[in-house]
């Protein structure tokens, strides 16, 4: 990472990530248009939100949880909301949609655990799952967290570097432990020995379901925050007061869930009830 502390790569890396951020933001809410209620209901069924058909936030970062669940985990007839739409608006080959739309199609759910820092630029990881190391751009992520913390994050390949989707989760020790048990057990898939695309993406669906049903039930979503990217991060003693649970019609509108996030270390979490 010594190149990112020259002024002028930081720049272009920076500027790399805005447009990326950017696009990546207004392709996914455009995607968010496609669902239909019954998938949103059905995709909050299996995160453990739904009560009596309606969908239940304990705050206000759940939403964006769910939305990239939906657009991302989701699988009908084997593809997700992401490879659908772009099989019906192919963009045009060789333009920066073209390359961005193959990042989104080929996103990884992944459990990270930070190792190092860049302030104000992004973390360094070490993923779980490839046993590998990676650089997140991440500004507020830099700033709000600390080395050895898990986190569960889809990501983007941009470059050389990896991004998020905009949504990610804290992950509590205990369920953190639970489910590198997991990735052990699943080596045919997230080891070494890729299976074919269909089962991967099943698999990890599957994955990302646990991880993610297990976080909110832990309260993990109480210690995220969603940031504009180059905006100063929430800390946790400016952090709004827990607002308690919330609920939300269906489809309703679709908040914009794609910038990045800001983790509040240390927060203790609150239980859903």
């Amino acid at each position: 990472m010594g190149w990112i502390s020259n002024v002028v790569g930081r720049a272009v890396l920076l500027g790399c990530y805005r447009r990326w951020r950017e696009r990546t933001s207004d392709l996914q809410n455009q995607i968010v248009t496609t669902l239909d209620a019954g998938t949103i209901l059905e995709c909050a069924r299996k995160l453990g939100i739904l009560r009596k058909n309606t969908v239940v936030f304990a705050t206000e970062d759940e939403p964006a949880v769910l939305m990239d669940y939906c657009v991302y985990s989701h699988l009908r007839d084997g593809l997700n909301a992401v490879q659908r739409y772009f099989t019906e608006y192919p963009p045009q080959p060789g333009s920066f949609d073209d390359t961005v739309s193959k990042a989104m199609v080929a996103a990884r759910y992944r459990l990270l655990r930070l190792t190092g820092l860049a302030p104000g630029i992004g973390v360094q990881v070490s993923d779980l799952q490839e046993d590998q190391t990676l650089f997140l751009v991440d500004r507020n992520c830099s700033q709000t967290t600390g080395a050895g913390l898990i986190l569960a994050t889809r990501t983007l390949s941009v470059n050389g570097f990896y991004m998020t989707t905009g949504a990610a989760l804290p992950v509590p020790d205990e369920i953190g432990t639970r489910m590198i048990r997991m990735l052990k057990s699943r080596a045919d898939v997230y080891g070494d020995r890729p299976a074919a695309d269909q089962r991967r993406r099943e698999a990890e669906a599957a994955f990302s379901t646990a991880v993610i049903r297990a976080c909110l039930a832990a309260g993990a979503s109480s210690a995220i925050g969603y940031e504009d990217p180059f905006e100063s991060p929430r800390s946790s003693a400016s952090a709004p007061p827990d607002r308690g649970i919330r609920r939300a019609p269906v489809p309703g509108t679709t908040p914009d869930w794609s910038s990045p996030h800001a983790i509040r270390p240390g927060h203790p979490g609150r239980r859903r009830q």
